[in-house]
């Protein structure tokens, strides 16, 4: 017959009490829903970058509305939404700032360093 042992669990080299284990999980999980709540923020923070010309500007589309600026941004509302956003960029260059995936980046790192740390 085999004599199977259960994983011992250790806390400063020392067998972990069962209210240490619990503690633990609990901040685990505490940091977890810090993490979540950090990309949900990145995702509701995200927004289109518009329909504006490679230059960051709408003067094309002036151009093609005969100067009609109301024209234009019911185009940028119509666009925006039709791509899954609720917002748009004010202000871009060719590309949206890159600022952009620096928050998001350390929003997945955060969750990243999360879940290294759950370790057992």
């Amino acid at each position: 017959m085999h004599n199977f042992r259960k994983p011992q669990l250790y806390n400063y080299f020392r067998p972990a009490q069962l209210t240490t284990l619990g503690k633990r999980t609990t901040l685990w999980i505490q940091d977890l829903l810090f993490a979540e709540r950090n990309i949900s923020r990145a995702k509701d923070d995200l927004r289109f970058r518009g329909v504006k010309g490679t230059t960051g500007t709408q003067a094309s589309f002036l151009q093609l509305f005969n100067g009609d600026h109301v024209k234009v941004k019911e185009l940028e509302k119509l666009v925006t939404k039709d791509a899954g956003f609720e917002k748009s960029y004010s202000v871009t260059g060719q590309t949206y700032s890159r600022r952009v995936d620096v928050d998001v980046m350390n929003a997945l790192a955060g969750l990243g360093a999360t879940c290294h740390k759950v370790n057992i």
